[in-house]
């Protein structure tokens, strides 16, 4: 047996033992790591020496990321499809955003896995680095099947974290394994009369849900002061382990930043209104209470924090959380928080957007609108606060009166295609 032959010998045996293993662990099953790629009898021998049918260099990541994404979906895929630029690696989330595709820091199976150039999270070099998504870890991390981090050659690897993973709309290459694509918004909570003590002024609860298959995300609203709400502690009851937080100013349409902790956890101002999302790192399986309080300077919960990208959250059929605002109308105080309130949409993605209605005499019915005047599209649901599904939609266009008579908190769910609130901001208003 002359050496090349070892060799290839050695790569069969390799790919049988992966072949054969059988993982264990909340989200993700036996796991197949077959080596599929139609050209892999040419590899690694002849690696960047041919052009394979959707313009990449042979052998290379991101040829072998294409061919996942034309098998499982997307038969026209290239190097320009949609008219965005997939070249290097490097470039992929920039294709992603220019044709519209979500991404995010949370991994699903099927997913195409995203490393920038010059990585911290695993050494790629200045090309960045594509891989497929075969499963998720209890953790986060995830396991994929990859080209050309072995010499133009296949590779499982276990337990990576990306940059972000890029969500084609591709079906999963993986049956047995479970689909954790998006979190569900379950609830909302506010903070905004850091001097009162009542529950939407200086502390507030929301509710996560059991979801088979995906996430849950809370967010809230909080108004800084400096002797008493100069930051907000988190807690959860249960124990969820690590949540995702992002935390952001509220006018503000980028992430300020990003981080997976344990609870509880403090969230720091990011100005004089802030809001921030929790997610779940993965599907609950009990009803989860997410509490937080105004705190005065003092004991911060800083917690095991490990940043990730300051991504959008992503909230189902490519919607993503754009804001959230308040009428706690049981403060004794009016104005912004109490009896009136905006959020910000998004004008390049779909967005979701939240508020928090406390229903009272003071204010018996809600008009939510864009902040324009504008006749707009969208749709709008309730909930009480804690209940685990929104109801049908009470408006499909704005602006829309909301009604109930029972006076208790609940959530008005605003969702919006890309740039339908002209003014890039929606406004609620106590009305009778």
């Amino acid at each position: 047996m002359n050496i090349a032959s070892a060799f290839n010998m050695t790569k069969i045996l390799i790919k049988l033992i992966i072949f054969g293993a059988i993982f264990s662990g909340d989200l993700h099953a036996q796991v197949s790591a077959v080596d599929t790629y139609a050209f892999r009898n040419r590899c690694p021998s002849e690696g960047d020496q041919f052009i394979d049918q959707s313009n990449f260099y042979g052998c290379e990541c991101t040829s072998f990321a294409a061919q996942h994404l034309r098998d499982h979906g997307i038969p026209d895929f290239s190097n320009t499809w949609k008219g965005g630029g997939f070249h290097n690696a490097s470039t992929w989330l920039d294709g992603a955003k220019t044709v519209g595709i979500p991404y995010d820091n949370l991994p699903r199976v099927g997913d195409i896995a995203y490393w920038k150039s010059d990585s911290q999270r695993r050494q790629v070099g200045a090309a960045g680095h594509v891989a497929v998504v075969q499963s998720v870890n209890p953790n986060g991390t995830v396991n994929v099947t990859e080209y050309n981090i072995i010499h133009f050659d296949f590779q499982y690897k276990e337990s990576v974290a990306a940059d972000s993973y890029i969500h084609f709309p591709v079906a999963s290459s993986n049956s047995n394994a479970t689909n954790t694509d998006f979190s569900y918004f379950d609830g909302a909570g506010s903070l905004v009369r850091p001097n009162e003590n009542c529950w939407g002024c200086n502390k507030d609860e929301a509710t996560m849900h059991p979801r088979v298959d995906h996430r849950s995300t809370v967010v809230f609203q909080w108004l800084y002061d400096q002797a008493t709400c100069e930051h907000v502690d988190v807690q959860a009851s249960p124990d969820i382990g690590v949540a995702l937080v992002r935390t952001r100013s509220w006018s503000a349409r980028e992430m300020s930043s990003a981080f997976a902790s344990a609870t509880p956890v403090s969230i720091p101002s990011q100005g004089m209104w802030t809001i921030f999302s929790i997610t779940s790192e993965r599907p609950l399986t009990s009803q989860v209470s997410i509490k937080a309080y105004c705190r005065p300077p003092g004991t911060v919960h800083v917690g095991n924090r490990v940043s990730f990208t300051k991504d959008q959250v992503a909230l189902g059929s490519d919607y993503y959380w754009s804001g959230n605002g308040s009428l706690i109308s049981q403060s004794s105080s009016a104005g912004f928080g109490a009896t009136q309130d905006l959020a910000i949409t998004y004008p390049s993605n779909r967005s979701l957007a939240v508020f928090q209605w406390y229903r009272s005499a003071r204010c018996p019915k809600v008009v939510v609108a864009d902040s324009g005047g504008s006749p707009v599209v969208a749709a709008i649901s309730m909930k009480s606060w804690n209940e685990k599904d929104f109801g049908a939609d009470i408006c499909n266009k704005l602006p829309c009166k909301v009604n109930t008579t029972q006076d208790a908190y609940y959530l008005l769910k605003v969702k919006a295609e890309a740039g339908a609130i002209n003014s890039g901001m929606l406004s609620a208003t106590c009305s009778n």
